[in-house]
């Protein structure tokens, strides 16, 4: 896994801090809420011929599955076509708001999720205080 400084607004140019942490088999990270806004992190492929990995690195002919668990406190009635709760701009299951699938709601959220995934001094209440009635960034065909 790698984990590396996301940008701060004063610091244009500057090198970011970059660690890289080992998860051997049967391992887990877990990434608070404060880690997560000051670091970007990602877990790459490894894409090394199987002869140059370890023993345990070899095991499973090298596969490996990464689970993410994360906690949502925005929800969908029966149907899917009211959302409502934390995430949503409706925040009981009385108030629900028909979904939105795509358009510029879509764009606004996934240009907060950009910032947020770049700027350690994100504004989360500016960003998504009022909550997005999306469910899908983009409409089916």
């Amino acid at each position: 896994m790698t984990l590396r400084t996301k940008k701060e607004k004063d610091q244009h140019g500057a090198p970011r801090q970059v660690q890289r942490v080992a998860l051997p088999h049967n391992s887990m990270f877990l990434l608070g809420l404060e880690t997560n806004r000051a670091w970007m992190h990602s877990i790459h492929t490894d894409k090394r011929p199987l002869q140059t990995k370890s023993e345990p690195e070899r095991a499973q002919d090298g596969e490996r599955i990464s689970l993410t668990f994360r906690h949502i406190a925005t929800f969908l009635t029966a149907g899917e076509e009211r959302i409502y709760g934390q995430g949503a701009r409706a925040k009981t299951k009385a108030e629900a708001h028909p979904v939105v699938n795509g358009g510029e709601e879509a764009e606004r959220l996934l240009a907060a999720f950009g910032k947020e995934n770049h700027e350690s001094a994100f504004d989360w209440e500016a960003e998504y205080g009022a909550g997005f009635d999306v469910l899908h960034l983009i409409t089916a065909p």
